[in-house]
């Protein structure tokens, strides 16, 4: 399977997330990385250049693509700093495979004029997340402690406000994301299903 990789992820060898990618992707699977693709900024809307460069990344023969990126956990505990994934850390890693998300930054790469080549114009969310394949593949993680859930994309992880704090732990989702969405929406508008994980 082809595994991207989210524009924060360090995939240095033997890294947390160059492990994570590896077992996602399988032993002739390939691990892709969006900032060396270009799409190094999750913070803000991506360009035409960066949203073709990530088209770019998911062609293939292919009808699911792993995706793995960094969050931070907004469950019981509270909203933590943004995981700097691959780096060594004091305590295992936590990762979230992740079975839906919310889209809490009202903005979408799908914006503007629509190719049909390409995809629909507002393609289907419905069932986008394949978290059985995502699981299974991480479950060798050892070190790594593994949950599923809901993943709120926002703006901003470095700074969560008191609201999406809150409207979080009242909705009961795990984790929130600025790399989440915009990725898993273009792989929606190719006709893709994702097996996404994000790592806190």
């Amino acid at each position: 399977m082809k595994v991207l990789a989210g524009p924060r992820v360090d995939l240095r060898p033997g890294g947390a997330a160059a492990r994570l990618c590896r077992m996602l992707a399988g032993d002739d699977g390939e691990v892709v990385s969006l900032a060396a693709a270009g799409l190094r900024n999750p913070y803000r809307r991506f360009s035409a250049a960066e949203i073709s460069a990530l088209r770019g990344a998911l062609h293939g023969e292919m009808e699911v693509v792993g995706y793995v990126c960094t969050g931070v956990s907004v469950g019981p505990g509270g909203a933590g700093a943004p995981a700097a994934a691959g780096a060594p850390a004091r305590e295992p890693a936590r990762l979230v495979v992740v079975t839906d998300h919310v889209n809490l930054t009202w903005r979408s790469p799908l914006d503007g004029p629509n190719d049909d080549r390409v995809g629909p114009r507002f393609p289907s969310m419905d069932g986008i997340y394949i978290p059985e394949t995502a699981a299974s593949r991480c479950g060798a993680a050892g070190d790594m402690m593994v949950s599923r859930g809901v993943v709120a994309g926002i703006a901003d992880d470095r700074v969560l406000s008191e609201q999406e704090i809150q409207t979080a732990g009242k909705s009961g989702w795990v984790a929130a994301s600025s790399e989440l969405v915009a990725p898993v929406m273009i792989a929606a508008h190719m006709g893709l299903r994702v097996a996404a994980v994000v790592m806190v």
